[in-house]
């Protein structure tokens, strides 16, 4: 492996031994006057850069709110769009670090706010802080957070542990050993662990604190002489595809250009490497590259050379980049999910991605008969506004509405009245869409065998109207105000 190491002591013992002398007789006992909300507006009051104010003042955040009161920051911020999914990751991990406050509190702490809220930050910094401070019993410890884990949430173990043995060592090699030491079960996974040491070989690789976010003075820690494919295929082949899964993101930024992205994905296409690292490389770099893109976006639209790369391929994009729009979607972001699953013209690319989110509290419309859920008479006022909330959740504003086989894509469009519509037919048989009488022209549309052909859809109003396909009700129409 062509690496070369820089000779620095790496800051993980200082920077630990001065954020536990901070004192922690509180207990983190918060304070019943804290709101996170007025907390984060005075932070965004005084600075641009909200995850440093977050950083530094996470002391002082934990004494008067708690652990829950840092996370609920965390939180806000995300949703606010303050910060990324990185640093909020980050910042997680810190707050892990800092709650000693027992397994049972930390478990029920995780299970409220999500195993993988903000891509598991907390539970990772909880245990990483286990190995820094469990002593020469470290697994003991580390097996009894992950059994009570394994009862609260289906997530795994290890990672945490994985991030210190790199800091630790500053060595992969020597890091993959100590990961081999720990119980490997059906739960906690030891793979987990060696996700962790790639995950911290590409901070040390990026010059990056992985624990803080701060760039190290003196520059990066590790540095790579070759490319990662070949370092990953350097290692032993049971860590290969961790490696891959995490050091393929290496160099991509908030700064990076979607050419820049393109490039990097065209890479994992190349070479003389095994496919299933070509996969691993192509989910990281999909998924890096969303966590860049969405932030402030409504959906992530892919590069056109998506649709030339093998289907194999193209289901590993599929997987890394749907899955990370799920992350700023359960940490409370919501993004156009269905106009990027929609975009994907193979019906196997478009049951992947649907699948992949089909668990979300806006899960994909065609797995229910949203039809039986329209209010019936007397529904109250509540219970109308709460299936409006539904159905402008799961709407897509797309330009065309493909109606082939009488199967809608997307199920609900979300549009302007008087606007025209691209309403598309591949099937060699005209289709007939409606959503009112057959005797008024503007509501009934005749849709050509094979076409693809503009309509203005007139409504006398705004609001949610079901159409038919062929006498079937098909789809729902979501009219909004010009």
């Amino acid at each position: 492996m062509k690496i070369e190491k820089n000779i620095v002591i790496i800051s993980v013992v200082v920077t630990f031994a001065v954020l536990f002398s901070l004192g922690f007789a509180y207990k983190f006992f918060r304070e019943p006057s804290f709101d996170h909300l007025k907390t984060l507006a005075a932070m965004r009051s005084q600075t641009p850069d909200v995850f440093e104010k977050m950083r530094d003042d996470l002391p002082d955040t934990i004494k008067r709110g708690g652990i829950r009161g840092a996370l609920n920051v965390a939180v806000e911020a995300f949703k606010q769009e303050a910060i990324t999914i990185y640093q909020c990751h980050t910042f997680t991990h810190l707050v892990g670090h800092y709650s000693r406050i027992g397994d049972e509190e930390n478990l029920k702490i995780i299970t409220e706010f999500g195993s993988d809220f903000c891509e598991g930050g907390f539970k990772h910094g909880i245990e990483s802080q286990i190995v820094l401070e469990g002593g020469p019993d470290f697994r003991d410890k580390l097996y009894k957070f992950c059994e009570l884990l394994r009862v609260k949430t289906s997530s795994g173990c290890f990672h945490g542990a994985g991030h210190t043995f790199m800091r630790q060592t500053l060595d992969a090699t020597k890091a993959i050993a100590l990961c081999n030491t720990l119980q490997s079960d059906p739960f906690s996974d030891v793979s987990d662990c060696y996700n962790g040491i790639f995950s911290e070989y590409t901070n040390l690789a990026g010059g990056v604190d992985g624990e803080t976010g701060l760039l190290y003075s003196e520059g990066p820690i590790i540095v790579l002489k070759s490319n990662p494919m070949e370092i990953c295929e350097s290692f032993p082949e049971k860590v290969q595809i961790q490696c891959a899964l995490e050091l393929n993101g290496y160099g991509i930024s908030e700064s990076s250009r979607l050419e820049d992205i393109e490039r990097a994905l065209r890479r994992c296409n190349e070479g003389p490497y095994k496919i299933e690292l070509k996969k691993a490389c192509m989910r990281s770099v999909s998924a890096v590259g969303a966590q860049h893109e969405l932030p402030g976006k409504s959906t992530l639209i892919f590069q056109p050379f998506v649709l030339t790369i093998s289907p194999e391929l193209r289901k590993s994009y599929i997987e890394g980049a749907a899955t990370e729009m799920k992350q700023f979607i359960l940490n409370g972001v919501m993004k156009d999910w269905q106009l990027f699953c929609n975009n994907f013209p193979d019906s196997d690319d478009r049951a992947l991605c649907f699948g992949i989110f089909a668990d979300q509290a806006l899960p994909d419309p065609g797995s229910q008969n949203i039809f039986d859920m329209f209010p019936k008479d007397g529904a109250s006022p509540d219970e109308i506004g709460a299936w409006h909330e539904y159905i402008n959740g799961i709407s897509t504003e797309s330009p065309v509405l493909n109606i082939t086989d009488c199967k809608p894509q997307p199920m609900v469009i979300r549009l302007k009245n008087n606007q025209n519509l691209q309403i598309k037919n591949s099937n060699n048989h005209p289709h007939n869409i409606y959503h009112g009488p057959k005797d008024n022209p503007e509501l009934y549309i005749e849709v050509p065998a094979e076409s693809q052909k503009h309509f203005k859809l007139d409504f006398l109003n705004q609001g949610i109207f079901g159409y038919k396909c062929d006498d079937q009700r098909v789809g729902i129409f979501f009219v909004i105000s010009n």
